[in-house]
């Protein structure tokens, strides 16, 4: 399905697509219990916009809506038809692409860090204060 919807549509679209069905989703996966995550409002511009695209609306229906009159709603909840929708759209989220030439490595214990600094550098200002 999402490959099929790669094929009929620019590069922005597709992106678009993929970002707002990932927000919906996510969100979903996030809130299970709170319906307002599971109903989608076709009076919402983007809304309708996303569900004119028949691929996306299979992407949609796959995950668990239902069309009614004036929503798409979620009510039988399938965590792992919700997991498998978001395993197959993250392939294709730009945006969550391992980039190899920016740094990964965070600080999660909230200690000071010397940056920029070798190795070699560090060992010497540690012999320092050793004296």
């Amino acid at each position: 399905m999402v490959e099929n919807l790669k094929k009929n549509c620019s590069q922005d679209k597709f992106a678009n697509y993929i970002d707002t069905l990932l927000r919906i989703f996510r969100n979903i996966r996030t809130n299970l219990i709170q319906e307002q995550y599971r109903t989608l409002k076709k009076t919402n511009q983007k809304i309708a916009e996303l569900i004119s695209v028949n691929e996306v609306a299979q992407i949609l229906s796959y995950g668990g809506f239902e069309n009614s009159k004036d929503v798409i709603v979620m009510n039988n909840i399938s965590i792992g038809r919700i997991d498998d929708v978001l395993e197959s759209l993250s392939k294709f989220d730009d945006s969550n692409k391992f980039d190899p030439f920016k740094s990964q490595i965070t600080n999660l214990s909230g200690n000071k860090q010397i940056e920029g600094e070798s190795s070699v550098v560090f060992n010497d200002k540690l012999e320092q204060l050793e004296k």
